[in-house]
């Protein structure tokens, strides 16, 4: 007797929207915008490599990744904010704290 096996596609789906996704992909784009830090969701957006989005921002890979995820210095959100066009205040929104 002989069995075969039709190959299984398993249709992986975002929880947030219910679309379709790659297995390898593991975000949806919906919850990339809410996991990522406003440079690195710039950096995926606008499809720049990790060396070239450094060298846009006039450092070296090291500090881009180490900004990306801990924040931006207060002394370069000027540096920042004119290369990428993002708001300071989106930037570091823990340094500007409007009072109510």
């Amino acid at each position: 007797m002989i069995f075969s096996f039709a190959a299984i596609k398993v249709a992986y789906r975002c929880n947030e929207c219910n679309k379709k996704i790659a297995k390898r992909q593991r975000l949806c784009h919906c919850r990339l915008t809410m996991k990522l830090s406003k440079l690195k969701l710039y950096r995926v957006q606008h499809g720049l490599s990790l060396s070239a989005f450094a060298a846009l921002l006039g450092v070296n890979k090291s500090t881009a990744m180490r900004w990306e995820r801990d924040g931006v210095p207060f002394i370069r959100l000027a540096q920042v904010q004119n290369a990428t066009g993002i708001n300071m205040k989106k930037l570091r929104p823990d340094l500007f704290n409007e009072a109510k």
